[in-house]
């Protein structure tokens, strides 16, 4: 699913919960809906950034293991120093308090991020079963703990590997500053949509069981959160990649890129001055600390 319309099936689905039964299956499978796609999206995001890293390499990937060793390799190669993960919480969910970069680690992190999408499933099958036999009420505590787990499994994805690769990713100024607003846009789905929305459910139904205020109102405040997605999807998703339209040069590589008006040598030409990935002696430099990724990207400008 293109990372573009992620806003656009939410808002597809939270207008479905509007008019679903508020205790019914409709709204219920909705909500493990969403969650599904929130673990995709992270699946997606982390898909992206994998592309633009080989795209920077040399090419694309005919699958996922071959993506996952190609990049895991260079991290390899290097000598790099042991990540501490941050934040430090997030170190609960690993077991550990730092990971070594490596195609071993970013197979455990896709792993993760299957496992998690399984699990959401087992939940969305039970919870239907449970509420065509008018038990849901009993149970919604447990379900909620138990979605939580696959979302804690998403964060611990998100908080580690995504980082680690947008370190590699995108190394001019501009780039970085769209790959932050990207990171908000994440934080957004994940934090907020995500875990926010179901710590609020669980302690709700541990302070007043069977209590479905907030499984009522919580479209009202997804409208909102879906129209700020909206708003930085455009931002980072859509060419030229800013606010205003054809800024510098991306308005004249829209322009050359033009299948009747433009020139394939003229676009290769452009797309060559605009990286897509560090070299190798700059993603060392950046992982032991002697350069930042601000000094790296100002250099990649001048060359």
């Amino acid at each position: 699913m293109p990372l573009l319309n992620v806003p656009l099936v939410f808002a597809f689905l939270n207008i479905i919960a509007v008019y679903a039964n508020p205790t019914g299956a409709v709204l219920a499978l909705v909500v493990d809906l969403q969650s599904m796609l929130q673990i995709q999206y992270v699946l997606q995001y982390a898909t992206h950034l994998l592309t633009a890293i080989c795209l920077g390499e040399g090419g694309y990937f005919s699958a996922m293991e071959e993506a996952l060793h190609r990049v895991g390799t260079i991290f390899e190669k290097i000598d790099v120093p042991q990540v501490p993960i941050s934040p430090p919480p997030c170190r609960l969910l690993w077991c550990r308090c730092a990971f070594t970069p490596g195609t071993a680690f970013l197979e455990a992190c896709v792993q993760r991020l299957n496992i998690a999408l399984g699990l959401q499933f087992i939940v969305l099958v039970s919870r239907q079963a449970l509420v065509e036999r008018g038990l849901e009420t009993e149970w919604s505590l447990i379900l909620t703990f138990g979605s939580i787990i696959p979302t804690f499994l998403m964060l611990s994805v998100n908080m580690t590997l995504v980082p680690l690769l947008q370190t590699l990713s995108l190394p001019l100024p501009e780039q970085q500053k769209t790959e932050g607003i990207r990171q908000k846009q994440s934080k957004i789905i994940v934090l907020v949509m995500s875990a926010l929305h179901k710590v609020v459910k669980l302690l709700i139904g541990a302070i007043e069981p069977g209590c479905l205020w907030f499984d009522i109102h919580e479209v009202t405040f997804l409208a909102f959160e879906i129209f700020v997605l909206a708003l930085l999807g455009h931002r980072v998703w859509v060419p030229p990649f800013s606010w205003a339209l054809f800024k510098d040069d991306k308005g004249k590589l829209i322009a050359v890129a033009n299948k009747t008006t433009g020139s394939y040598e003229e676009t290769r030409s452009l797309i060559a001055k605009m990286p897509a990935a560090l070299n190798h002696q700059d993603l060392e430099a950046v992982m032991q600390g002697t350069k930042t990724l601000e000094q790296v990207s100002a250099a990649a400008l001048t060359r």
